[in-house]
């Protein structure tokens, strides 16, 4: 029926098919076919809404006519009963109570309505979300939990049966899941507080409880007494033998029982709390539980291992004496870090902090360590007056400053000492010599004098050598032939070995008489010779005698003798220059230059020992010989050296050198001889910018930096659960050592791999490092290390652990220990 009339009005039309290319209206009812195949209507020849299967179903566009779907512009949408996506809304369902989501719902955040508020949410299956903002946990009162937690897998058996109104024992047996009644370093004992969720047969069930019972390792077993809801515990009334279905099963272990004093049971926490409202003051924090030794997984602790956040009712123990924890900061029983420590208070182990320096005990007494940036206050350490600015001191016998400054009461030092300023025995030293006294006192080695004595100038002093070989001395007595060639005796000059009074007369000759000989003058006056008595041979004066027929002589009584072969002196010579080629002075004997003189000297061992000293232009060197001194080695030179104002002391042995020690204008350095090579070896030096370099370094005669190793690549076998000796052992000296181990175990997964320290009788839970196994196969290393304080000779062990539930070798163990005291 086609209908073009402009108008057209009618009570009623039935008609099999009806097209209306203007407006129509109807003031009733528009009834459109009769059956489902033709109760549809159509929109520019597409049909738009129908009779749905004839199904009690209206479709709207469900032939997709409308390819792109159904466009409600901005108006409302709007139902009182439920809306549905999916087949009986399996995929969405809105009603007036509730609302479910069986896929996948994602929340842009650009829309305006991107925020979901609710009062409760259930999930019961995975929570994913890229962001949570969660202003309070309801059900776990202000804490979040993580803990250790076993996820039931497939293959295992379920049984429930109802014990009461509100509580069912679930039992159930996974060989797989349960192999150890420790699981994850925790004793899944009786009595302890889970947490349950997952499904059997179709019911979702979350909830608390308690283990009926330990884990039963030998049956693979769990037993469980679950709270919940008393519409659950009626569907199993009946008791479930073996669920005929579930899934998602996991048992979390939150709270484990001990007695207290009073034999009542009580809990602690397992695992890792986060509180927002945990402490009285409702400050937050972040704690983890667990066991502090995997061998000891039965021991149920008071306080947490760790918490990061508000520390007040927790307290640590230092030297003995318990220290309580105030607001916030960071408690644990071991903190390794990488990266930066800043702390202006608190303590380190023994060390107390401060805003600059660390210290343990009082500094500057005995027994006591300080590392500073630079005292404030003054203390006198290692001999020195009282002054500031120490940065290390140990005891009160040893100290650095800021300068560089270095005091010690004593030190064993092997290498080479370079110094420009302190003291060698009551020496001073300065940049180009060594000296001591005061004034008159004063004597020196060094500066513009190879050596002097008598005053604090070294140039006027009345006793000094020059690095030429000059001598001047104020008074001399000197025993043995004086050998000149040149320079002055009083007012006689020294010329070819001949002694000449330069512009001057002899005024007088007294004698008695004159009986023979010649007297020999360019010009003798009268009464210019006055003797008390002239002899044959001699001419004898009141001070004195000459001897002309012998040619000897002695002058001054006694002052100046000359017998022939010996010239002696008893007084004063005041020279600028004397040159002598041989003779003695004093103990000296004068040879080609040089002075030398042979020593026997006593040690206080009462060994006899031989000494040859050598005195000449270059400086003065010391030999240690044999009784007839000869065949000596030079253990003593100060002189010219390389260029150099040098002291070196020299050791030998079998007449080879071993050892040099030189001090010159560089600094001090100390030369060895390495047994091995045979070549000489610089080991220790201190230069005039007060830098030390040495090779070995001593405290209390202990070799700082020496080494023991204990390695071993013998392949062992380690029980699960049980600490034991690798192959790897060190024994140790008396000392301070920082000692590490390795530990490389053979391919395994699961469970946790642990290293430690130990003796014979015990081993160092302290040291313990237990690190996670892995989902796969796979090879582990694990590393420990502590500064052992050795009182005795002591061996120690490196001990392995491992829980896999089955033997993992150790393929190779290392063990290194580095004396630091």
């Amino acid at each position: 029926m086609k209908l073009n009339s402009i108008n057209f009005t009618a009570t009623s039309i039935t008609t099999s098919g009806l097209t209306v290319n203007g407006n129509a209206t109807t003031t009733g009812t528009l009834n459109v076919g009769n059956s489902q195949a033709n109760g549809k209507i159509s929109i520019n020849g597409k049909v738009s809404i129908r009779d749905y299967a004839n199904n009690g179903w209206l479709g709207i566009n469900d032939t997709r006519a409308w390819v792109n779907g159904v466009y409600f512009g901005s108006s409302t949408i709007r139902t009182d009963g439920i809306f549905q996506l999916g087949d009986a809304g399996n995929k969405v369902l809105f009603n007036a109570s509730s609302a479910k989501f069986s896929i996948p719902v994602t929340i842009n955040n650009s829309l305006a309505a991107n925020n979901i508020t609710a009062t409760n949410v259930t999930v019961n299956d995975t929570l994913k979300a890229f962001k949570y903002e969660l202003n309070t946990i309801q059900d776990l009162g202000g804490e979040f939990c993580v803990a250790p937690t076993i996820y039931i897998q497939s293959g295992a058996k379920v049984q429930v049966n109802k014990d009461s109104a509100t509580t069912i024992v679930v039992s159930i047996q996974d060989t797989n899941a349960i192999k150890s009644d420790t699981i994850q370093g925790v004793r899944w004992a009786e009595k302890s507080k889970i947490k349950f969720q997952g499904k059997i047969n179709g019911l979702s069930i979350r909830c608390n409880g308690v283990m009926k019972s330990k884990l039963n390792t030998v049956q693979n077993t769990m037993s469980l007494i679950l709270t919940v809801d008393s519409n659950i515990a009626n569907s199993f009334s009946t008791s479930v033998a073996n669920a005929t279905s579930y899934s998602d099963i996991s048992v979390m272990l939150y709270q484990r029982v001990t007695k207290n004093s009073q034999a009542k049971d009580v809990y602690y926490p397992v695992g890792i709390r986060m509180s927002a409202t945990g402490s009285t003051n409702a400050a937050p924090y972040v704690d983890i539980w667990g066991s502090k030794s995997n061998s000891d997984p039965d021991t149920v602790y008071t306080v947490p291992s760790v918490r990061l956040g508000y520390l007040d009712g927790l307290s640590t123990t230092l030297n003995g004496i318990s220290i309580s924890c105030n607001g916030y900061g960071l408690y644990a029983d071991n903190v390794y870090l990488n990266g930066t420590i800043m702390s202006n208070s608190g303590s380190i182990g023994g060390f107390k902090i401060d805003y600059n320096s660390f210290t343990n005990g009082t500094w500057g007494t005995d027994k006591s360590v300080l590392v500073c940036t630079g005292t404030n206050s003054a203390k006198a350490v290692g001999g020195s007056s009282a002054i500031n600015g120490w940065c290390f001191t140990a005891g009160s016998k040893f100290g650095v400053t800021t300068n560089g400054d270095l005091y010690a009461n004593n030190a064993n030092i092997s290498g080479t000492i370079t110094s420009e300023k302190g003291k060698i025995g009551k020496y001073t030293i300065t940049g180009t010599s060594l000296w001591t006294g005061d004034g008159s006192t004063c004597t020196g080695i060094g500066g513009n004098q190879a050596f002097w004595a008598g005053s604090d100038s070294s140039n006027d002093a009345a006793f000094r050598v020059s690095y030429s070989g000059e001598l001047v001395a104020t008074n001399a007595t000197i025993t043995g032939d004086i050998t000149a060639t040149a320079g002055t005796i009083g007012g006689c000059s020294i010329t070819d070995g001949v002694l000449k009074v330069a512009s001057g007369n002899i005024t007088s000759v007294n004698a008695d008489n004159i009986t023979s000989g010649t007297l020999s003058a360019d010009r003798i006056g009268a009464n210019s010779i006055a003797v008390s008595k002239i002899t044959t041979e001699n001419l004898v004066g009141t001070n004195g005698w000459i001897n002309l027929n012998k040619g000897t002589f002695n002058y001054g009584s006694g002052k100046l003798i000359w017998d022939g072969t010996t010239l002696s002196m008893n007084g004063t010579i005041t020279t600028n220059d004397i040159t002598a080629t041989g003779g003695t002075i004093g103990g000296w004997s004068l040879i080609n230059g040089q002075l030398s003189s042979n020593i026997e000297h006593k040690t206080i061992n009462n060994e006899i020992k031989y000494y040859h000293s050598q005195f000449d232009t270059t400086g003065i060197i010391f030999y240690e010989t044999d009784k007839n001194y000869k065949n000596g080695n030079p253990t003593l030179a100060l002189g010219i050296g390389d260029g150099l104002t040098q002291l070196a002391i020299n050791t030998w042995k079998n007449n080879n050198p071993l050892e040099e020690l030189t001090i010159d204008n560089h600094g001090i350095k100390i030369i060895t001889k390495n047994s091995a090579t045979g070549i000489f070896e610089q080991v220790f030096s201190l230069n005039m910018g007060g830098t030390i370099d040495c090779t070995y370094l001593y405290r209390n005669g202990n070799l700082i930096g020496e080494t023991f190793y204990g390695n071993s690549t013998i392949a062992k076998a380690i029980k699960s659960g049980v600490w034991s000796n690798t192959n790897s052992s060190v024994t140790l000296p008396p000392g301070v050592y920082m000692m590490t181990g390795t530990i490389l175990f053979a391919a395994s997964k699961g469970g946790r791999l642990g290293a430690r320290f130990a003796t014979s009788d015990n081993g160092f839970d302290q040291t313990t490092n237990v690190i996670p196994g892995t989902a796969t196969a796979a090879t582990g290393y694990v590393q420990c290390q502590w500064i052992m304080s050795v009182t005795e000779d002591t061996k120690y062990y490196l001990q392995a652990w491992q829980s896999s539930g089955a033997n993992v070798n150790v393929t190779a163990s290392y063990m290194k220990a580095v004396r630091i005291a």
